[in-house]
């Protein structure tokens, strides 16, 4: 079994702007902070598999991560500037690197289900497999079991079938046209099941 931490922190780290993201989120959070999305498992999958860069790669411009709490005023480094982002949470920017910072108490498929805000519940309530994963920063390791199958096995699946919806209604594509667009840019099989 490859070790998805071990490729994650290779990519990531490698990649320049990473570190000052991952630093000015947890400036900015108490608790747990998560790298999760495509920064996640297209990085994995460029890594593990020659998927195409853009896939994981921070120069494409974005990074989200999930806070178990934020620590209230925002503190910005020099040369960043404070967006909103649709859901109306924290944006930072700055050279075109847009770093989402998503409090778990916002999520909308945890505040759609009515759950406790945790990590578990938000990897549980994932459009597709491939995006039930996530990097913890504090123990620096790569999380989400059924995310991690899906990379393994290069696959992307249905996982919450009302978040994909969701999903892909924001995205003005069907269901399968989101599944496969994404299955397509990773380069892994898409399963309708």
């Amino acid at each position: 079994m490859m070790d998805l931490t071990q490729a994650f922190k290779c990519a990531a780290y490698g990649q320049r702007n990473f570190c000052q993201a991952v630093d000015l989120v947890c400036q900015n959070a108490q608790g747990g902070v998560w790298v999760i999305g495509s920064y996640v498992f297209g990085s994995l999958a460029s890594a593990l598999y020659d998927a195409p860069p853009s896939c994981g790669d921070i120069s494409c411009g974005d990074i989200d991560f999930i806070v178990e709490n934020s620590c209230g005023a925002v503190q910005l480094p020099r040369g960043w500037s404070l967006q909103r982002n649709r859901c109306g949470n924290p944006k930072f920017v700055k050279d075109g690197l847009r770093v989402d910072y998503v409090p778990l108490s916002t999520v909308s498929s945890i505040v759609r289900r009515g759950l406790e805000p945790t990590i578990e519940n938000y990897l549980r309530g994932t459009p597709l497999t491939v995006q039930s994963i996530a990097f913890d920063v504090r123990t620096s390791k790569v999380i989400g079991l059924v995310g991690m199958r899906a990379v393994q096995e290069r696959t992307v699946a249905v996982h919450d079938p009302v978040e994909l919806v969701i999903a892909s209604e924001l995205k003005g594509l069907s269901v399968e046209a989101y599944l496969t667009r994404k299955a397509d840019k990773l380069r892994f099989t898409p399963v309708f099941s």
